[in-house]
């Protein structure tokens, strides 16, 4: 009777793990009331649907060579596609094209890290306040930034935005 239990157990755990695999139910969208995440970036599924895209916060920072670094913080993350080099502009001038641009692994900071000689001729022209223009800035969904203009930008400061509807970057 003992050996007859052991092959009944042998034969119908395989046979229960098959059925409770292959009818589990499939995720529907319309059970759970939400999106459901469908965009891979950087091995991470971004949301589908944000209905806002903003800047939270801009830091600005001058190296001990002369080198300047601009670290811009988004909401959620931003579609790389869209922010290239030749899409930002400083002080109405497009950047340089070795001009460095590096996201962080969520996607939410762009990192821009200005040549040096650029740096130095941007110090030296006198220039003590920049203006940062992202032109064609979008979220994974297609949501345009709520603002691409950001004027009296100085190094070694940090600046923290308010979108349009009110929702406040955190430091």
């Amino acid at each position: 009777m003992i050996d007859y239990m052991k092959k009944l157990f042998r034969c119908i755990i395989p046979i229960l793990f098959s059925v409770i695999i292959t009818g589990m139910p499939a995720y529907t969208e319309a059970d759970s009331g939400h999106s459901k995440p469908d965009i891979s970036y950087h091995g991470m599924r971004m949301m589908r649907k944000s209905p806002f895209f903003y800047v939270r916060k801009i830091e600005t920072v001058l190296s001990d060579n002369n080198r300047i670094f601009i670290d811009i913080h988004f909401n959620t993350a931003v579609d790389p596609r869209t922010v290239t080099i030749s899409s930002i502009l400083i002080n109405n001038e497009p950047l340089p094209s070795d001009t460095g641009r590096m996201f962080n692994k969520a996607g939410n900071v762009l990192r821009l890290s200005l040549p040096l000689t650029y740096s130095s001729a941007l110090i030296k022209s006198g220039y003590t306040q920049m203006q940062l223009t992202l032109c064609s800035a979008e979220s994974f969904n297609g949501t345009q930034l709520s603002r691409n203009q950001f004027s009296e930008l100085s190094c070694g400061n940090v600046y923290v935005y308010t979108d349009e509807c009110g929702h406040e970057g955190r430091q």
